[in-house]
């Protein structure tokens, strides 16, 4: 905008007088006309700013609709996932202690003491059914009835995670080095990979080894490369400690938060995993989640 500067000069000539303030009246003017130009040039654009910024809203707001109806059915969508994922867990389980019982009672039996091992020591289920049902196989195979190696399978598969929880192992630690172990008395014999692990986070369950063997850790590392250290030693060395193992694990071994994690995820696993059986809550989901899908367009449309 124009700057304007007003004067008026003061003679003692009237007519002098008279023309300097025509002069100034006519800038006056034109001061007020240029105002009023700039003006309205500025509330047009506020009118057009308006205009812009409410068309914007109109555009936030259906997009948020969009946006909510989306997350939420994709929540929905991936909490589904998530509980049907954690009840085939929970069936393949049960198909994995279904091999070494003979009927649904001796299942519900043998089910509730692999739990009961899990929460106690904070291993995972799925790894304690794992190693339960291996050690169960290998005890059969040295000539124990079916319901003997149940039991005592059951009882080593709790010193093991034990003895695993006393050499300093997390939960995760232990989880892993329980499904090395099955995966190792699976085959027959302690070594290679599975051995090495043991050595490094296993290390009660390494003297457990040398104090039934009288052999010391370096003995007992060439046993293994020769293949020597086969299950049935392995599973002897452990039910000679177990009372040991049982009494440092209730003296030494805290309750971490890794453990008690590890608790909360077994025990919402087993109450999703016999929800489903019961009531076939997969299913459920699983229709839900066809629905949900189905009506994405109609929420978009009403949170719009």
């Amino acid at each position: 905008m124009a700057d304007y500067t007003f004067g008026v000069r003061l003679t003692a000539d009237g007519r002098g007088l008279y023309g300097e303030l025509r002069t100034a009246s006519g800038e006056v003017r034109r001061f007020g006309t240029d105002g009023a130009q700039a003006a309205s040039t500025v509330t047009r654009g506020f009118d057009s700013t308006r205009s812009s910024v409410a068309g914007l809203g109109d555009q936030v707001r259906r997009a948020r609709g969009e946006l909510i109806a989306f997350f939420t059915v994709r929540g929905a969508v991936e909490l589904a996932r998530g509980v049907a994922g954690i009840a085939d867990s929970y069936a393949n389980i049960q198909g994995k202690l279904r091999t070494v019982t003979q009927d649904t009672t001796q299942l519900g039996a043998v089910s509730g003491r692999v739990f009961e091992i899990a929460q106690r020591t904070g291993v995972a289920l799925d790894a304690t059914a794992t190693l339960a049902v291996k050690n169960t196989r290998v005890l059969q195979s040295m000539g124990l009835s079916s319901e003997l190696a149940q039991q005592r399978g059951l009882v080593l598969t709790e010193t093991i995670q034990k003895a695993l929880a006393v050499s300093g192992a997390t939960a995760t630690e232990s989880t892993s080095l329980v499904q090395q172990l099955g995966q190792a008395l699976q085959a027959g014999v302690l070594n290679g990979d599975e051995f090495r692990s043991v050595m490094e986070n296993g290390g009660r369950v390494v003297q457990a080894l040398a104090e039934h063997t009288g052999k010391s850790v370096g003995e007992l590392r060439k046993l293994s490369e020769q293949g020597k250290l086969t299950a049935q030693t392995v599973l002897a060395a452990l039910t000679a400690s177990a009372d040991k193992i049982e009494a440092e694990f209730a003296r030494n071994v805290p309750l971490t938060i890794g453990r008690a994690w590890q608790q909360i995820q077994n025990a919402v696993t087993r109450y999703i995993g016999e929800a489903d059986q019961a009531s076939g809550t997969t299913r459920a989901i699983a229709q839900t989640m066809v629905v949900l899908g189905q009506s994405l367009d109609t929420v978009a449309t009403g949170l719009g």
